[in-house]
């Protein structure tokens, strides 16, 4: 509790014109306090026999003092005096036994041992005082940190807002805001304690919010637990605090040295809140006033729904959801009913279409800042990104509370599609709550996406000079960094992670993120250099930066040409890392560079391992890559149907990864027949092979003119046996003697080649085809059946054929073959990346490299 100093001096005794129970002169009974500004010049007006230097501040010790008036003796407060957040401002008492004619020398001192009675008492509280006392209170409902809380007065009513506080570098949770009304106090209901003091009623009414875990209701009862504890009664969501004039007079009376009064006969006289400050005056035997006409409903609400209120604060959702259908029945239109089964529908998980079910029918008319946000919620879990943006800005639009308003344009700017479109709406989102760091950092990706540079980086601006540590302001300048160098700016990610490195030197990540803007911009001997001195730091506590290491090693291969230092700065990247899934495929594509296909095979495997534990879809590019070098370089058309059928499953609607499957199961029946017939012998298995129901089904077919015709004549799919490793180099050739398998070919075409129609060729191969099984060594009709490939562009057949050609060839042969098929490689390279077909241009780069 924080109290204001004492003051240096205070009199004992004072005469005043008024008696103690008695208006003071000037004053009318029951009349409002004159505008102000804070609670301190209210004070001032109300205490005017009060000397000023003694009312500059609230006193650490209550201040009492001897009060004298023509109908007797009392005691009053000499200074304001807070009571956790609220100030005392009135307290007097009447001595009722004490007599004139009477000596008052010694003042004070000489009636401290005799029992007053309270007859007038004042308490105000102002909306800033109220949220500082609330925050700390508040820690850990919404998240581990200590929440804004937002306070704000309108005539009866109380406005709360409950946000969590993100950290400012933009790695901590969205926003959850939790907002409610209190219909507070006497103004409602008011009876007289049994033991002597005023019962205060108050009303939950509203309760809603966004990102929230439990029902708004349940949060917000949970909020007055904390607030008031054993003091207040609950049935539903109505309240009852007990004995609150008498929990003021013990409190401040003994501390000031006097006897606690008796507050028997005190009733509330008024309850005001004007300029922010809410004062609530009780006086001996007063009127409660009559309720405002915004409070009644708000009572009968409560009491109606009691039954619902209590079956959720006691954690029985389904109890609270069958009594709110039972009320629906009875009142199809209620608000509060239909309100709350949305609440319990939302928060369940799985009823969003129940819920919107429910909105539509029963909701017209009553949608706002309460059924929006549940309506967005519920839509955007239903997939309705469209109508959950539409509820999203018409509740904030709506909503009185700048948190809760901020966040729900913040959830609207989520559900947008193109930054174009989530940039105005987190304009208005940060407009209204500029500390949501959420917020923030969306608009700067907003802005980075858009090339709004200089506008981000006024935001990362912002949230330094909101920092307080140089530890904060070190983590925004390092995940701005991060975000530059994500979006391409890198020379204005250097300059980002030079900022950060100012805060902290020799922080491990800032180096890294340095590091890979330099690379990026070129600087590739610096950057190798701050990525091995960030590994080091980093490798002493403790930290995971194999991103860093994946970088490096990119660096090293594609900027330095030096491949194999290259493998062995990914190759032990642990499986649990974060950088886990691009290590092994690099480390694949580097061995294969290399020329150690075998090693780049079980990369490829250990990789497809990887991305199934952790759905990473990134990992498909490189188990494509994968099952090409697969079918080109080793022959093993079942580990590149496996690798593939891994891939399919990451991007079930990648059409290019089912084309590569139809094309290998229809083009390819010599390789099919070829590792049917070795795998008897004993193989090397990388992985297991996947259920079959979990690869789904082809989901783009062939031409019709190419691979459906030709499938109506050749064998079905590649059977999904477990053969991984090619046969032996003589397994190969004897295999073709018997079954239809790539054969030597030669990129030259004979200059007179006669010229052909589509269905002229495909019958022009398969005979090739037969006879070339009869006789593998005849070039003549290998270079024909290489140029009937290379003409209708199967690349894949061509080069298979080019590598079984290549590795059953006889020494002396080998030696002639090597340079045209560098040369047909390069150009069938060129051929691929002409055509957009980047994947297989590298394929084709990395087995001329291997030759």
């Amino acid at each position: 509790m924080t109290h204001r100093p004492l003051p240096p001096t205070a009199p004992t005794a004072d005469t005043r014109s008024s008696p103690p129970g008695e208006t003071p002169p000037g004053e009318t009974p029951d009349r409002g306090a004159p505008s102000r500004g804070n609670s301190l010049a209210a004070a001032k007006v109300r205490s005017r026999a009060i000397d000023a230097t003694t009312v500059e501040a609230a006193t650490d010790t209550p201040l009492l003092r001897l009060a004298i008036a023509k109908s007797g003796l009392g005691l009053e407060l000499g200074a304001p005096w807070k009571v956790g957040p609220v100030t005392v401002t009135e307290a007097t008492t009447a001595l009722d036994q004490v007599k004139f004619p009477v000596d008052v020398t010694g003042g004070l001192a000489r009636f401290r041992h005799k029992r007053g009675r309270l007859v007038r008492l004042t308490v105000e509280a102002t909306a800033h005082d109220l949220s500082r006392w609330l925050a700390p209170k508040l820690r850990g409902l919404l998240a581990a940190t200590t929440p804004e809380v937002v306070v704000q007065f309108e005539g009866p009513l109380f406005h709360l807002a409950i946000a969590n506080t993100p950290d400012l570098w933009g790695h901590g949770e969205r926003a959850k805001v939790l907002a409610f009304s209190i219909a507070f106090g006497p103004v409602a209901s008011t009876t007289t304690d049994p033991e002597g003091g005023t019962t205060v009623a108050f009303a939950i009414h509203d309760a809603r919010g966004i990102g929230l875990a439990e029902p708004a209701p349940v949060l917000a009862a949970r909020v007055a637990a904390g607030i008031f504890g054993a003091l207040a009664d609950r049935r539903g969501g109505l309240y009852r605090l007990s004995a609150v004039a008498q929990t003021v007079a013990r409190d401040l009376f003994p501390k000031g040295g006097a006897r606690t009064p008796d507050v028997a006969a005190l009733t509330p006289s008024r309850f005001t809140t004007e300029g922010g400050v809410a004062t609530l005056r009780l006086a001996d035997h007063g009127t409660p006033p009559a309720a405002e006409l915004v409070c009644v409903p708000i009572f009968e609400e409560c009491t109606y729904l009691a039954g619902v209120d209590d079956a959720l604060l006691a954690g029985d959702r389904e109890g609270a959801r069958t009594e709110a259908l039972r009320l629906l029945a009875g009142a199809p239109g209620h608000g509060g009913v239909i309100t709350r089964l949305c609440a319990i529908d939302a928060s369940a998980g799985g009823r969003a279409e129940v819920a919107l079910a429910l909105l539509d029918e029963r909701a017209a008319g009553l949608r706002g800042r309460l059924l929006g946000a549940l309506e967005g919620d519920v839509a955007l879990e239903a997939g309705h990104r469209t109508r959950a943006q539409a509820a999203y800005v018409h509740a904030a639009e709506t909503e009185p509370l700048a948190p809760l308003a901020g966040a729900l344009f913040e959830a609207a700017a989520d559900c947008a599609d193109e930054p174009w479109g989530r940039l105005p709406l987190l304009d208005q989102a940060l407009a209204w709550a500029p500390q949501a760091t959420s917020a923030r950092w969306a608009r700067i990706d907003a802005r980075l996406a858009t090339g709004q540079v200089e506008d981000a980086l006024a935001d990362v601006h912002f949230l330094e000079l909101a920092a307080a540590t140089d530890r904060e302001r070190y983590r925004v300048a390092r995940h701005a960094g991060d975000r530059w160098n994500h979006y391409g700016f890198v020379a204005e990610a250097a300059k980002l992670h030079e900022r950060a490195l100012r805060w902290v030197p020799d922080e491990p990540f800032a180096l890294a993120g340095l590091g890979y803007a330099l690379f990026r911009a070129g600087r590739v001997a610096r950057a190798v250099a701050l990525f091995e001195k960030a590994i080091e730091l980093g490798e002493k506590e403790g930290l995971d930066l194999s991103h860093s290491r994946v970088h490096w090693a990119e660096a090293l291969a594609e900027k330095l040409g030096d491949a194999p230092a290259a493998v062995s700065k990914v190759a032990y990247v642990p499986r649990h890392a974060d950088a886990a899934p691009e290590a092994r495929s690099l480390e694949a594509k580097y061995r294969a560079a290399c020329g150690d296909l075998a090693g780049a095979s079980l990369a490829y495997a250990r990789l497809a391992h990887v991305a199934r534990e952790r759905r990473h879809v990134g990992s498909a590019v490189g188990l494509m890559q994968g099952a090409r070098m697969e079918l080109a370089l080793r022959g093993d058309a079942a580990a590149a149907m496996r690798l593939a059928r891994e891939a399919q499953a990451l991007t079930p609607e990648a059409t290019d990864i089912a084309q590569f499957l139809a094309e290998v199961s229809v083009r390819l029946p010599n390789l099919r027949a070829t590792v049917a017939a070795a795998s008897t012998r004993e193989q090397t298995h990388f992985f297991a092979d996947p259920p079959v129901e979990e690869l789904g089904p082809v989901r783009s077919r062939p031409p019709a003119n190419s691979l459906a015709e030709a499938s109506r004549e050749t064998a079905g799919p590649l059977p999904l046996d477990p053969v991984r490793s090619r046969p032996p180099a003589n397994s190969l050739a004897e295999a073709s003697r018997e079954t239809a398998g790539p054969l030597p070919l030669d990129p030259v075409a004979p200059a007179s080649a006669p010229v052909l129609s589509e269905a002229e060729a495909e019958g022009r191969i398969e005979e090739l085809t037969a006879r070339l099984r009869l006789d593998p060594a005849d070039d003549r009709i290998a270079d024909e059946l290489a140029r009937l490939l290379r003409e209708r562009g199967r690349g894949l057949e061509l080069l298979a054929l080019l590598s079984a050609r290549l590795e059953d060839a006889p020494e002396d042969r080998r030696e002639a073959l090597l340079p045209r098929q560098r040369e047909l490689l390069a150009s069938l390279e060129d051929e691929a990346r002409a055509a957009g077909n980047n994947g297989e241009a590298e394929l084709f780069a990395l087995a001329r490299s291997a030759l």
